[in-house]
């Protein structure tokens, strides 16, 4: 069996087999120079195309996995716009139902009616639960979608705190209210599509809108001593544009697993942003709501507990 093995070994002409194996790696090399000066060529081509050529850049880059913040690089802001933000509030989590619209509408009260501040209480979720619960009833229907037309706007300076907020039920309390509604979606994946592929002749970056209009002395939004910002379960435009402003996030969240889970997700992303945009914000902690008890949590709840308190910074 092995003399058999040898002899037919023998036989095989190994200086072809050698050849051919160059020939194959030649090719491929041939064939990837090629397709690397094709593709050059064509970006050479559509570079005097400019729309055609920025939609084919943006699929190369998602294509290769990409992330969507990266595509356009942002400015940073300055110092001096740094310093001139009022204090903001964003409270975040991942998970609906944890509470957060309630502790919103409870802090911005407290605050109010105990610290005697100035409130302005922003609501980024689409399904707009905080304007429902905090707008007053004879609202005008072209003011109920306020935090859409502050996304909408070319020109930081042309947005007046006076016009893009209103007043809330509670007329005794120093406390305004930027609404939104289920247009809000509509309007984020516009002006996400806009911004993407150059399409905005605004001087003003997508996510830097919220933070360089409130840092804006003549814009009147520094008149509030506090802003709480309202976030949806999911890194929206508004949302980026709201942590990109923050002092400070929040984190709402209930004592079961479905809701202490993505914690360390959003600390995670958390961190990124902050890197990606310098921002400044602080995770000053989270807030166990729908709690049994109010001097501390449940045995059942104590896991849960524990393992936010590890994930905290």
């Amino acid at each position: 069996m092995i003399s058999a093995i040898v002899d037919l070994a023998k036989q095989i002409d190994w200086s072809k087999i050698l050849a051919g194996f160059v020939a194959v790696q030649i090719l491929g090399l041939a064939w990837s120079r090629t397709r690397n000066l094709i593709a050059n060529a064509w970006d050479a081509v559509f570079r005097f195309v400019p729309g055609v050529y920025r939609f084919h850049d943006m699929r190369r880059h998602f294509r290769q996995g990409g992330h969507v913040w990266d595509y356009r690089r942002s400015k940073k802001l300055t110092k001096a716009q740094r310093q001139n933000l009022p204090k903001v509030l964003t409270v975040m989590n991942f998970k609906g139902g944890v509470g957060k619209t309630t502790l919103v509408a409870n802090l911005a009260c407290a605050m109010a009616k105990r610290f005697n501040l100035r409130v302005l209480v922003v609501d980024l979720d689409y399904q707009g639960s905080l304007s429902s619960l905090l707008r007053p009833a004879n609202l005008d229907v072209g003011r109920q979608d306020l935090v859409g037309d502050w996304l909408r706007s070319q020109h930081p300076n042309g947005v007046q705190a006076d016009f893009f907020t209103t007043s809330t039920i509670y007329a005794e309390l120093p406390i305004d209210l930027a609404t939104s509604n289920y247009e809000l979606t509509e309007i984020e994946n516009n002006q996400l599509q806009r911004w993407l592929l150059h399409a905005d002749n605004s001087t003003v970056d997508l996510p830097l809108k919220f933070a360089r209009m409130l840092s804006t002395k003549r814009n009147g939004f520094l008149r509030y001593d506090l802003i709480i910002m309202d976030a949806p379960p999911r890194l929206s435009v508004a949302s980026i544009n709201a942590l990109i402003a923050s002092s400070h996030v929040l984190i709402p969240v209930k004592l079961e697993h479905l809701a202490t889970d993505p914690i360390s997700k959003l600390l995670g992303q958390l961190s990124q942003l902050s890197k990606q945009f310098r921002a400044e914000f602080k995770v000053i902690g989270a807030i166990c709501n729908m709690t049994w008890r109010s001097d501390g949590p449940t045995q059942p709840e104590r896991p849960f507990f524990n393992s936010i308190a590890a994930a905290l910074p």
